[in-house]
């Protein structure tokens, strides 16, 4: 069952940011959270771009490498859990899934003013390798892509 629960004052001590709110949403399939951070004096009746960022192969979600670059410039930040737990496997399936999951954690994100036409997916090593296929199964997903490490040559689906 999906469930938004609200998280005052604790992500600007684990997370570095300095936020008014953040949220975690869980999602059906997903072993982690997903840890939301809006930005200050976030207003859900305007409209934010958002990042959507997958770490590293633990698949804790962890936004302090990008926090630090836009916690004042009015961005959503998304620090996105997977699917599949470990090493990444590169299948039809498992690309599925991992969409599906961040289509509804978009859908979830709505209600907080996310703008559709800007948001960006982001991810380092294993994060990388996510985010290239991502784009590759579905080249309308965002806006762009930024790659800390990991790249796949050629996805076809």
């Amino acid at each position: 069952m999906k469930s938004l629960v609200l998280v005052f004052g604790l992500l600007s001590v684990v997370f570095g940011a300095r936020v008014d709110a953040g949220i975690t949403l869980s999602i059906d399939g997903v072993e982690n959270d997903i840890v939301v951070v809006l930005p200050a004096n976030h207003d859900a009746t305007k409209r934010y771009p958002a990042i959507f960022y997958y770490h590293g192969m633990s698949g804790i979600p962890n936004t302090r490498l990008i926090n630090r670059t836009i916690e004042t410039k009015g961005w959503i930040l998304v620090g996105m859990a997977y699917q599949q737990r470990g090493a990444y496997k590169i299948d039809k399936a498992s690309i599925t899934k991992e969409l599906q999951v961040l289509r509804k954690t978009m859908s979830q994100l709505d209600k907080y003013g996310l703008n559709r036409n800007r948001c960006y997916v982001g991810g380092f090593s294993k994060g990388g390798i996510l985010v290239d296929t991502l784009l590759q199964a579905d080249p309308n997903l965002a806006g762009g892509i930024i790659m800390g490490g990991g790249h796949v040559a050629t996805y076809n689906p």
